[in-house]
């Protein structure tokens, strides 16, 4: 059986509603009967021992990902995206459970771009810092795990991805930046789910990234957007601006585009980029 760590999540939710999967869905904030209230910071073990020994996989896609929030609340976001983390992948591993870490690009330090997977990972972010710790934690202590490293992930429906929020900041008529200067690969969610799910049947282990085909910026994926959407009643301003500008605690990486031809190499079916998507 399977068991999602962060079932509401972004991705939790994407991965969790694949039918044909036998799953245990935990999350701290519940949506649904299906769905096993999980607070990460307070939890017995007795209490959920008997539905933990189900567990054969558990795929951990809970966190906080807001980079802007890690970097202001280096302590607090620690404590849950390390300390509380590494404590339940650490449970995990006792019980022989073959451990999935949603890792992030985020962990390299963002000058070169194109890193595969033996890559020096210096991160830059503090939200990488993180990702990097639970990644090493992983490879020194658990028996059976994968860790899969996204690039940046998209859809057209969910509000937290960009395109989505491009299309409501148009719509309502406000000011919306786009960021010029940064490379990256993105992939579509539901690429995501599919590779993960190959990954799985196919035993992999490892760290994999996950990836786009195509190193592009937000500005070229700006310019396919507004030829397929209309925007010519938006009443918004647009404005393109460098990473300097974005005002933020942080210095943001110049290029964290992955390289993803492990992944290709054994993978059937081509991942199409963004562009063949929109």
């Amino acid at each position: 059986m399977i068991a999602i760590f962060g079932s509401n999540g972004y991705l939790g939710k994407a991965i969790s509603s694949v039918t044909n999967l036998e799953i245990i869905k935990f999350t701290h904030k519940c949506e649904s009967d299906d769905e096993i209230f999980f607070d990460l910071n307070n939890y017995s073990l007795n209490l959920k021992k008997s539905l933990f020994e189900k567990i054969s996989i558990a795929i951990i896609c809970i966190g906080k990902g807001n980079l802007e929030y890690c970097a202001q609340n280096k302590q607090t976001t620690w404590n849950f995206n390390v300390r509380d983390i590494s404590n339940l992948i650490t449970l995990l591993n006792d019980l022989k459970v073959k451990i999935i870490y949603l890792s992030s690009d985020a962990v390299f330090q963002g000058i070169t771009g194109n890193y595969t997977e033996l890559d020096i990972r210096r991160p830059v972010l503090t939200y990488g810092l993180q990702k990097k710790y639970i990644e090493d934690y992983i490879i020194a202590k658990v028996d059976n795990y994968l860790i899969v490293r996204l690039s940046k992930v998209y859809d057209f429906n969910h509000k937290n991805s960009f395109i989505k929020k491009w299309e409501e900041y148009l719509n309502n008529g406000n000011d919306l930046n786009i960021l010029n200067d940064y490379l990256f690969t993105p992939i579509y969610k539901e690429d995501v789910v599919k590779i993960l799910l190959f990954l799985i049947y196919n035993s992999c282990e490892g760290i994999f990234h996950i990836s786009g085909p195509i190193t592009t910026t937000y500005v070229e994926i700006f310019k396919m957007f507004i030829k397929k959407f209309d925007i010519s009643k938006s009443k918004s301003k647009i404005q393109f601006i460098n990473r300097s500008q974005l005002n933020l605690s942080e210095a943001f990486p110049r290029n964290l585009s992955l390289n993803s031809s492990k992944l290709t190499s054994i993978y059937p079916t081509e991942i199409k980029s963004i562009f063949d998507i929109l």
